[in-house]
């Protein structure tokens, strides 16, 4: 577009260029590594790390910025050790803890021996930890049921030493005819199985 200007002895019309809305395009954006550096008025660029200078010549060469906060920066992040990584062994006193609060928890839920080892129980497990061993069916039912048997009954006894108890037996017959004949210990309003026989 042009005007006719006067008094413009050179030429008689001044030319003015039109953006339309499509034509124009906003300036690019900074890159975010100049956040870590500072340009002073002599162009200098300092990196706001390690106060030490990169360049002279201002807001450009940006690979020059990058390359020393990746590379040469005295105080650039630091990578670990890869094997920092990797979950810790789990130690023997920390497994026969496992295999035995799982197999309290199997007894006390009235689950059987065969669920733990179905492939799902051990995917959960193995999700938390993946070096845990799920306890087998023989152990659970083996050496797991004898010592949680052990802690309940001292369980018991402590609680049973500290309050009066009464003693109270029920007599039954099994599907087999026989007859059995089951003791509880009723202490305060807790009720402890003791044996049938």
């Amino acid at each position: 577009m042009e005007l006719d200007v006067p008094g413009n002895k050179r030429h008689n019309a001044v030319h003015f260029q039109i953006y339309h809305c499509g034509d124009y395009q906003a300036p690019r954006k900074r890159d975010v590594d100049w956040s870590e550096v500072d340009v002073d008025a002599d162009d200098y660029v300092y990196c706001l790390r390690c106060e030490s200078a990169i360049h002279k010549l201002g807001f450009t060469h940006i690979d020059r910025v990058k390359r020393h906060l990746r590379e040469t920066c005295a105080k650039r992040p630091r990578q670990e050790v890869v094997t920092s990584y990797f979950p810790p062994q789990v130690d023997a006193a920390t497994q026969s803890l496992f295999n035995k609060m799982s197999a309290l928890w199997m007894f006390s839920a009235g689950m059987t021996f065969y669920k733990a080892q179905h492939a799902t129980c051990a995917a959960v497990f193995r999700l938390l930890h993946p070096m845990i061993e799920i306890p087998s069916q023989y152990l659970i039912r083996d050496r797991l049921l004898d010592e949680c048997y052990e802690d309940s009954i001292s369980n018991i006894r402590v609680s049973l030493s500290m309050h009066f108890c009464l003693l109270v037996t029920d007599g039954w017959t099994d599907i087999n005819g026989d007859a059995v004949i089951t003791y509880l210990v009723i202490s305060g309003d807790q009720t402890f199985f003791l044996e049938s026989v």
